[in-house]
């Protein structure tokens, strides 16, 4: 997930966080989780949300999702979806967020 360091280094001022949710009976360790990263590191914190709290707080539309903050942990974006998709609207998000801080 290079694109996760790429949000952290490119976009300083923006909280990222993620929630993975199982709506499965099978459980999904936080080490599985942290495997998806080369590194073996989580440049931003993800939640898992055992009891769907956060998934249902958050109104998701699925896992992972990605929750966007601004410095005062206001949610600026909130978005469902992994791979290509999802770092898209992600990058499209920032943007526009730094456009308007402009």
């Amino acid at each position: 997930m290079p694109f996760a360091y790429v949000l952290k280094n490119d976009f300083p001022d923006v909280e990222v966080i993620g929630i993975h949710c199982d709506f499965t009976k099978v459980e999904t360790t936080s080490e599985e989780i942290i495997g998806i990263f080369t590194s073996g590191t989580v440049p931003y914190p993800i939640y898992k949300d055992i009891d769907l709290t956060l998934y249902k707080g958050f109104e998701c539309a699925g896992t992972p999702h990605w929750i966007l903050l601004d410095k005062n942990g206001d949610v600026i974006n909130s978005i469902f979806g992994s791979q290509q998709g999802a770092q898209n609207r992600l990058i499209y998000s920032l943007e526009e967020i730094q456009a308007m801080r402009s």
